[in-house]
């Protein structure tokens, strides 16, 4: 809770090495993959909570419930760093599930509103929020709901129903100031409660979450990067932008994983824009943002195409290793190591050994 969530972040990473020899033989209100997860996504790293939550799933932490839960908040944090598409794949088997907890199906209900919220597809998203005003009627936000609620409030604030979310925002705020405001689990509510005072053009509604961000800046550079994004966003929609100000929001929201937000950014501040030439280099820019996303979302979605165990395999195929060698480090047969790499070869198409190679090291190393 205290601090930005440094220390946190080191001592949570640990539990999950060490939890993760019991695997699914322990119960927990929450597991530790998954709060490290969310005080990454907290600070800014997205991308740490997304390798902490496949290790968790590669040992099978917390059984079937935590795999449900890992998958989650791991398609979450593809999403937030603009991977929209593996994140949908990833979740496309909760569409046959019906008997998931009443967390873990808000927080599946919020992927799809924030899926669709990204690719502004109003129809798709109108159609989740059904779900998950559904969902909300009788459910108490813990500490641990925090992240879903700010998805929450940007879409209602977009679709006009911000008003439903009152009572969910006053008790979030509530159990935040009972913990003295730890900007590690505050920061992406108070982002998202900015972005919905966009929506709804409510200054009064957006200074009490700017002002909390400004405060927590000495504390955390993330906070930091937060409310200058805000205030950046706030010139946009004054027209008293420049491009300086909005390359440096932009460029800092990218490297902290909020790629979409940064892209959408640096888009509106083109629209926005009343001299031709500087709207003209702010459009190019939301074009860099965008090409540097896609390309990281074609290696990542090769990646998702192989198993951890044809990962492992093509790893040692890269080293130079045979089939019997390969076999000997991983306890399995050398006729097992022919089938998997015949496998990883149709997955990436590779027609010849050099392809092979080739493409393998772009998903191994990518």
């Amino acid at each position: 809770i205290e601090g930005d969530g440094e220390d946190a972040l080191k001592l949570l990473a640990r539990s999950v090495s060490t939890l993760s020899l019991i695997s699914d033989e322990i119960i927990l209100p929450e597991t530790p993959a998954a709060l490290t997860a969310l005080v990454a996504i907290g600070r800014g790293e997205p991308h740490a909570a997304q390798i902490i939550l496949e290790k968790a799933l590669k040992t099978s932490l917390g059984g079937e419930a935590g795999r449900r839960r890992h998958t989650l908040l791991h398609a979450w944090s593809l999403m937030v760093q603009g991977h929209l598409d593996v994140a949908e794949k990833n979740i496309l088997e909760f569409k046959k599930i019906n008997n998931l907890c009443d967390r873990d199906h808000l927080l599946y209900g919020c992927i799809l509103v924030g899926l669709a919220r990204r690719r502004t597809d109003i129809t798709s998203m109108r159609e989740a929020w059904e779900m998950v005003r559904e969902q909300t009627f009788g459910i108490d936000l813990t500490l641990y709901d925090l992240l879903p609620l700010g998805e929450m409030l940007v879409t209602a604030a977009r679709l006009r129903d911000l008003e439903r979310l009152q009572p969910f925002l006053k008790n979030a705020v509530a159990i935040l100031q009972s913990l003295n405001d730890p900007i590690a689990w505050s920061a992406p509510l108070h982002w998202h409660a900015v972005q919905a005072a966009f929506q709804v053009e409510d200054p009064s509604a957006l200074i009490p979450h700017a002002n909390a961000l400004v405060k927590a800046e000495k504390v955390s550079s993330y906070a930091a990067t937060l409310a200058q994004a805000g205030n950046t966003w706030l010139e946009v929609l004054r027209r008293e932008a420049n491009f300086d100000s909005v390359t440096k929001s932009v460029r800092a929201l990218a490297k902290s994983g909020q790629v979409w937000d940064a892209a959408r950014l640096a888009g509106q501040a083109a629209l926005q824009h009343p001299e031709r030439e500087e709207a003209l280099s702010m459009m190019q820019l939301a074009r860099e943002i965008n090409k540097e996303q896609l390309n990281k979302a074609r290696t990542l979605s090769k990646s998702s195409v192989l198993t951890a165990r044809e990962l492992e395999v093509g790893r040692l195929v890269l080293d130079g290793q045979g089939y019997r060698a390969i076999g000997e480090q991983l306890f399995i047969s050398p006729k097992t190591v022919e089938h998997h790499v015949a496998r990883i070869r149709n997955r990436l198409g590779a027609t010849s050994r050099g392809q092979l190679i080739e493409k393998l090291h772009d998903v191994v190393n990518g």
